[in-house]
């Protein structure tokens, strides 16, 4: 018989991250409140949504430094991709909320899964991939002489990559982390349903009642995404 996982363990938030929890889910209830009444003094909302990603954020950085002991080398490696993912994401939500700058906005959040792309591959296959989908991307740029199009179009080639992905045999978790390989596939699920709103909602022509439904529900589906993969670095178990 295999050694028994303690699933409980895997995922069980440590006091700091329960006090992170709870603050995210009242950050979550009152943006979505704001946006559903159209009520939104002093630019409330986004400034809500902006503190909810820094939560994620500092639920990662809890998660990575309670690897504590020595030969977690794995746990280490998925700790920096998230990290430096939740770095892009920082980034990319301030310029996309904040500001009109929605090119670099994008562009910052290509980092992102560029960064999560090489959890599933050998640097060599991800490099392979980036390399690809960045050529499509250009070639639709000299279609459309458009960066937004083609920026978005790679952001979507990287989106359902790494998507896809998940939900193959994931060997850096193997069988020891089985939560957090479904933690992830469900996250990038939630992300997948964001985009096609970002879509919807930037699609010309749409309804005043499609292109509000939309844009409600891009944040709906995006914090709760953020907030299951920031639990994807798993504390260490016990041997």
């Amino acid at each position: 018989m295999g050694r028994k996982i303690n699933l409980f363990k895997e995922i069980y938030p440590s006091p700091g991250e329960k006090i992170l929890i709870y603050t995210a889910g009242i950050c979550y209830i009152l943006f979505i409140s704001i946006d559903f009444i159209e009520f939104n003094p002093f630019n409330l909302s986004a400034k809500l949504k902006y503190l909810s990603i820094w939560i994620c954020f500092g639920i990662t950085l809890f998660r990575f430094f309670s690897i504590n002991r020595p030969g977690c080398s794995m746990e280490k490696k998925i700790g920096w991709i998230n990290i430096t993912a939740f770095f892009f994401t920082l980034s990319a939500d301030y310029f996309l909320l904040f500001t009109e700058q929605y090119g670099l906005g994008i562009t910052l959040f290509c980092g992102v899964h560029i960064a999560r792309l090489y959890l599933f591959s050998t640097h060599k296959k991800g490099t392979e991939i980036i390399f690809w989908e960045a050529f499509f991307a250009s070639l639709i740029f000299f279609v459309c002489r458009s960066f937004i199009i083609a920026i978005a179009s790679f952001y979507g080639f990287l989106i359902l990559t790494v998507t896809i992905m998940s939900f193959r045999k994931l060997t850096f978790l193997a069988d020891r982390y089985p939560v957090s390989k479904y933690l992830l596939r469900l996250g990038m699920i939630l992300f997948c349903l964001c985009d096609i709103c970002v879509a919807v909602y930037n699609f010309p022509g749409s309804s005043y009642f499609i292109s509000r439904l939309s844009g409600f529900l891009i944040w709906f589906f995006y914090l709760p995404a953020q907030l299951l993969i920031s639990f994807l670095i798993p504390p260490p178990l016990s041997k």
